[in-house]
């Protein structure tokens, strides 16, 4: 869905039962020339991913086939050899060439599959990383929609399959090579074994033709799987271990867990009984309806109108048939069963669409960004948050956003960054509308730390600096020279590895408390070195002392540069430029630090609260 906004183009996701609906899935396999298709596709990526070994894959498979039908051909040699008396020595060297085909046949079908595993490795890895390139190339807004994250679970389970529909596509050709070789056997033979054999396929195509995949179950349950996923983690990971011990939670959420996961493994067990009832059903049928050919073939040597070796080559051959066409039939039925569940990745490929690059960029130099008139609302939601903001950040200066809990301001810092699109208005960078931008282009020019800020426990605590720009993650100098602004560089080489150590004991590092971890995260912000820096609560876990000192150093550094800041604590933020209020998702009051105390609205109000509070 592609959507107009102030001269830009902005194309924005939706599922196919509309925002925040669920996703629509099919019940049943797809049809087999769908399958075909989905296939196809696959084998396409498979291409992509390793040509080398998916030739070599299919070379093989020829050469097994070519062996599979000297086998038919040496078998009715070998055997003609003993009933007719040849020479001791003739007959082994018959027997010989028949031990040498099938010793081939094997060794062929071993390299092949060795092959054909790693090439499966490789579909799933390059399916997997094409799934994580979608997601980083959306808007937030996306990406945080329920009904978005659904469809990427039913996707990423979608690239583990590309293994299975590989294998089930590989396994065409051998099979219509062994109908083929039976075909040609028996029309030398007794043509009309071949109605009768293939005749037996037709109970297991019928009734397995609606066997569904169990991950198919599982891929409608996903909002459950990514539940019980999270409750997995929270249980056995380390980040929520002391709450959950405080509150002694954990009986609570090990029995919401094991209920999710019950009525998954329920769904699951009720495709897979039905499924094996469905194969018992048809394995029966096809012993069953392979009776008459058999008995033709006895019928035939016994009334002498067919020879030994003649009836030998004719049941090979029916039983060759029979195993081709059951084959086939399976490899249908998986076929459809597979691609149903590989069809949702296609259909997350095919149908999710990054935001379109503007070809306009703003300029580093800027001399003012402007936020004229801005509403926004959350997707799925029918209250906006911000209602006609306006506020204009000039360069070098320090604007100061400050309100109550659920006043706005984190989403105002977001839309600054570009991470939403408004709902209504623009932001401009002096006459740049970055609606017409692409949104990576302007965020290049800005440096935030969120009070949500990301912690990679198994990087080091370079790494964690170094994850600001990764442009610069090999230069040291400036990763030490941006934790020295921040007041991270004391905490870090006090370490045991300094610079390089893990920043998890579940990764064999260390602890660090929650303010360290801010400090750290600061200091990504200093080494982007960029003309605009929001900093969103960067210090709710430092002492007042220490949040006053930092922004006192942010002041300082970024005084040629412009600044947003976002603190709860007012005597903290006194040295801005300009303080703005914001209030019910508008700006209420704005103006330096003494003229809104002399002011007596909000702001003096909420000062003069928390200043009580020290007397």
């Amino acid at each position: 869905m592609r959507e107009m906004r102030g001269g830009g183009e902005v194309i924005m996701w939706r599922g196919p039962g509309g925002p925040g609906g669920p996703p629509g899935l099919e019940a049943e396999p797809v049809p087999l020339r769908d399958a075909l298709a989905v296939a196809l596709d696959a084998v396409r990526l498979a291409w992509s991913a390793d040509a080398l070994r998916l030739t070599g894959a299919v070379a093989l498979d020829v050469l097994r086939a070519s062996s599979d039908i000297a086998q038919v051909v040496a078998s009715g040699a070998a055997v003609e050899a003993v009933v007719d008396g040849a020479k001791p020595r003739s007959q082994v060297r018959r027997l010989a060439v028949l031990g040498g085909l099938t010793a081939f046949s094997v060794a062929t079908d071993s390299l092949s599959s060795m092959l054909k595993a790693r090439v499966g490795q490789e579909t799933t890895r390059l399916a997997e990383g094409r799934i994580l390139d979608v997601v980083a190339s959306l808007e937030l807004a996306d990406v945080e929609d329920p009904a978005f994250q659904d469809r990427l679970q039913k996707a990423l389970m979608g690239t583990g399959h590309h293994g299975w529909l590989l294998r089930s596509a590989f396994s065409v050709p051998p099979a219509v090579g062994g109908l083929a070789t039976s075909v040609a056997t028996m029309g030398a033979t007794d043509v009309l074994l071949f109605p009768l054999v293939v005749a037996g396929a037709v109970p297991r195509w019928l009734l397995t033709r609606r066997s569904e995949d169990p991950m198919r179950a599982l891929g409608r349950r996903s909002r459950g799987g990514r539940e019980s996923a999270m409750l997995r983690h929270i249980l056995t990971g380390g980040q929520a271990a002391h709450e959950v011990r405080a509150f002694d939670a954990a009986p609570y959420l090990r029995a919401r867990h094991d209920r999710i996961a019950d009525e998954a493994a329920t769904a699951q067990i009720a495709v897979e009984r039905k499924n094996r009832l469905r194969s018992m059903a048809a394995s029966l049928a096809f012993r069953a309806a392979a009776a008459p050919s058999a008995a033709r073939v006895v019928v035939q040597f016994a009334q002498k109108r067919t020879s030994l070796s003649g009836a030998v080559a004719a049941g090979m051959a029916s039983n060759r048939l029979a195993t081709s066409s059951q084959r086939l039939v399976d490899i249908a039925g998986g076929l459809r069963r597979t691609a149903a569940v590989v069809a949702d990745y296609a259909s997350f490929r095919r149908e999710e669409a990054s935001p379109v690059a503007g070809g306009v960029s703003p300029s580093r130099d800027f001399e003012r960004i402007v936020i004229e008139d801005l509403s926004f609302t959350y997707r799925g939601s029918d209250r906006a948050v911000l209602h006609g903001v306006n506020l204009e950040i000039k360069r070098g200066e320090v604007v100061a956003l400050v309100g109550e809990n659920g006043s706005g301001k984190t989403t105002l810092a977001k839309l600054t960054c570009c991470l939403y699109q408004p709902t209504a208005g623009r932001i401009r960078w002096d006459d740049v509308d970055t609606a017409s931008c692409d949104p990576a282009r302007v965020r290049a020019n800005i440096a935030v730390v969120f009070q949500d800020f990301a912690r990679y426990v198994s990087l080091s605590a370079a790494e964690n600096i170094g994850i600001g720009m990764p442009e610069r993650m090999d230069d040291r100098a400036a990763i030490v020279d941006a934790a020295r602004r921040a007041g991270a560089h004391d905490i870090i080489t006090a370490l045991p590895d300094g610079y390089e150590t893990k920043m998890s004991r579940h990764f064999g590092g260390v602890e660090i408390s929650t303010g360290q971890w801010q400090r750290v995260a600061l200091a990504r912000a200093f080494l982007r070195d960029a003309p605009l820096v929001v900093l969103d609560e960067p210090t709710a876990a430092l002492d007042p002392r220490a949040e006053r000192d930092l922004f006192e150093t942010v002041a300082s550094l970024y005084r040629s540069r412009s600044a947003l800041l976002i603190s709860h604590r007012l005597s903290s933020v006194r040295f801005a430029d300009r303080i703005c209020v914001l209030s019910g998702g508008r700006i209420t009051e704005s103006g330096p630090h003494e003229e809104l105390l002399e002011a007596g609205g909000v702001y003096a109000e909420l000062f003069e609260m928390q200043a009580r509070a020290y007397r």
